[in-house]
């Protein structure tokens, strides 16, 4: 386990399991739910989705190649591969100070998707007087081009009191079996994710949406304060299991199960060898 700390802020980071932030508080208290100490990379305060985001339904499709990939996290899904190795790997310690940690995770034949382009991937943590800072760069380390996506998978508190506010365009609708399908935002999910600057509580039932053309920042009112989401990323996915005392607000680079689809506009990148993408995603408290 890796500590941060600057003023009133403290993270700790546990590079054996997922690289995972495991904790992120302030005086008042958590600002990410907490998570254990170790084990299921699902409790932990946020995860890397890296090198992509989200199901990979059947079969990877690539550039005429079929890879057969394995499920990441058989307790979460026994039949799909599932945000990538990143969540489930150790990672290596690059650097590490006060206020900065930073991870890296090469790919090799022991990851558990069997995700066979070659890339390295860092996760860098930094506190400042915004908040903390992750940033992930995936790199293609390979002599031929390779589909890419990442991802960061904040938890957070909920209560009665929560409210949600977001700009985006589009919304992405889970579907049962296959990629789902984008359209227009309508309806009372219009509530907190239109351009009108309101705020709004999550549903009683479950959401599993993304959100497209975001516009940074996010806001999360807790009925005391609220907690920022500074992003570059264009998509936000929006997990909220109904009855439950969480949810998940999380940057990611293209939809779910498009890794390799660009049909929307929103799909996975090709990296050429070499070529490099990252994300970022700074949450602070006021």
């Amino acid at each position: 386990m890796y500590s941060l700390a600057l003023d009133d802020l403290a993270c700790d980071i546990d590079a054996d399991h997922g690289g995972a932030v495991t904790s992120f508080r302030d005086a008042r208290g958590e600002i990410l739910r907490a998570g254990p100490a170790a084990g299921d990379p699902r409790e932990a305060a946020c995860f890397a989705c890296a090198p992509w985001f989200g199901r990979i339904y059947g079969d990877l499709v690539f550039n005429g190649a079929r890879i057969a990939l394995t499920p990441t996290l058989p307790a979460c899904d026994a039949r799909h591969a599932l945000h990538g190795d990143g969540w489930v790997s150790r990672w290596t310690v690059l650097r590490h100070t006060d206020d900065m940690l930073t991870l890296r995770l090469e790919n090799h034949a022991a990851l558990a998707s069997g995700f066979t382009f070659p890339y390295c991937v860092t996760q860098h943590f930094e506190l400042s007087r915004k908040g903390l800072t992750s940033t992930l760069t995936l790199e293609n380390t390979g002599a031929a081009p390779m589909p890419a996506g990442l991802g960061l998978h904040p938890y957070f508190p909920r209560s009665a009191a929560t409210r949600l506010r977001l700009s985006a365009e589009k919304i992405w609708t889970p579907p049962a079996e296959s990629p789902g399908r984008l359209s227009a935002i309508s309806g009372k999910l219009g509530a907190y994710s239109s351009k009108r600057g309101g705020a709004a509580p999550l549903p009683d039932a479950t959401l599993d949406h993304s959100f497209a053309g975001v516009q940074s920042p996010i806001v999360i009112e807790t009925g005391d304060s609220e907690i920022t989401l500074s992003t570059d990323a264009a998509i936000a996915h929006i997990y909220a299991p109904a009855g439950e005392t969480y949810f998940c607000v999380e940057p990611v680079t293209h939809l779910p199960g498009e890794l390799t689809r660009s049909a929307s506009g929103y799909g996975g990148r090709t990296l050429a060898p070499g070529e490099t993408m990252t994300l970022a995603l700074t949450i602070g408290r006021s």
